[in-house]
């Protein structure tokens, strides 16, 4: 196995945090090598085979019927496009097609949820990074994989022989804070996620009343089952300015 350039990982890591299942292209960008046969290594479960899965990715591919059953009726299976998904999968490419909407919606929560979701992606990459290291750490015990567990915060720690299963101890309870960190982060998007639509629990009819009153108010003839959820979030997005607009007017005429 050849350890990455971690120099050149941390710059790639600095532009955006990456997906856990693109980890083993960027340690290869990073000049790293992982085992490919059987042993300790090849066994860790770092990065699911997702090499069939694929699932929509822009919000304008997603028709607003299946949108409305992902916030309403919590049916996330519209988004998978090809293969078998498990549930934090579909939660992840959920919670990105919900990062566009607020964008697309200029949502005052997107910058929250890019941020939110950011940390959490970096959390994972960590918890993969960290595993990675420990294992090699019981089987090459090199200077380098020292170095690297320095550089994520174990530079207290002695690295020797001796001090091996204490050492390995240490990093496991640590590393619990961040997992519970993790789950914290995730909680709060998916907390975040069920506004979607601020009245999604009212059903479904929701939606076709938000498409309803920007036909009236605009005098259009969009259908719900004629728009994508990227073109519901722009009609939101302009019919709440209308709204908004129509409020100043009233304020002002009864300010008079």
């Amino acid at each position: 196995m050849k350890m990455p350039n971690w120099n050149r990982l941390k710059k790639i890591f600095a532009k955006k945090p990456p997906k856990p299942d693109t980890l083993p292209s960027l340690l290869s960008s990073a000049g790293a090598t992982l085992p490919v046969t059987s042993g300790v290594l090849s066994d860790i479960p770092i990065v699911k085979n997702t090499e069939s899965l694929n699932f929509v990715s822009r919000l304008k591919d997603l028709k607003l019927t299946d949108f409305i059953a992902c916030c309403v009726d919590n049916d996330l299976h519209s988004i998978v496009i090809s293969g078998q998904a498990d549930e934090e999968q579909l939660g992840n490419a959920w919670l990105h097609l919900l990062s566009q909407y607020y964008e697309a919606r200029q949502d005052a929560r997107a910058n929250q949820h890019r941020e939110l979701l950011g940390q959490l992606e970096a959390l994972k990459i960590r918890a993969a990074v960290i595993e990675m290291l420990v294992e090699a750490y019981k089987c090459f015990p090199t200077q380098m994989i020292i170095e690297r567990l320095r550089e994520l915060g174990y530079f207290d720690l002695q690295f020797t022989p001796e001090t091996m299963d204490n050492d390995l101890m240490c990093i496991r309870n640590n590393e619990i804070n961040y997992q519970i960190e993790h789950d914290n982060i995730k909680e709060e998007l998916e907390q975040l996620s069920k506004g979607a639509n601020d009245k999604a629990t009212a059903g479904h009819k929701i939606f076709y009343d938000y498409v309803m009153s920007y036909n009236e108010a605009y005098k259009t003839t969009y259908t719900v089952d004629g728009l994508n959820a990227f073109e519901y979030a722009l009609i939101c997005h302009r019919l709440d300015e209308y709204i908004e607009h129509l409020n100043t007017q009233n304020r002002q005429t009864n300010a008079r």
